[in-house]
């Protein structure tokens, strides 16, 4: 792991590496882009879109695994919004397996 990752970035990376149905839906992002962090990026603008949705992340004694599962939800839930985020927005790498801003 890198110095500058969390350990919950971490565990859901390699968890959604070990995962078919978010590494199907990770891979309808530009080649060139970090597939894994463009994932992790584009569940952000739909849950925060709208009002009553579902804050799980906020919630207190969130652990790793809880993270995993409720990511899981998001993208079946989102799924077609992530999949628009994914095929049209770019990462900025300012570190090595970090992202440092959306571009369109």
């Amino acid at each position: 792991m890198d110095s500058g990752s969390s350990l919950m970035y971490s565990h859901l990376s390699a968890n959604i590496a070990a995962d078919p149905e978010n590494l199907e839906l990770a891979s309808v992002a530009n080649k060139d882009q970090p597939n894994l962090s463009l994932l992790l990026g584009s569940v952000h603008p739909p849950i925060a879109s709208r009002v009553h949705a579902p804050r799980p992340l906020s919630e207190r004694n969130f652990t790793a695994e809880k993270a995993f599962a409720s990511l899981k939800d998001i993208c079946r839930v989102y799924r077609y919004e992530i999949q628009l985020l994914l095929k049209n927005k770019r990462v900025q790498i300012n570190k090595v397996r970090r992202h440092g801003g959306w571009f369109t």
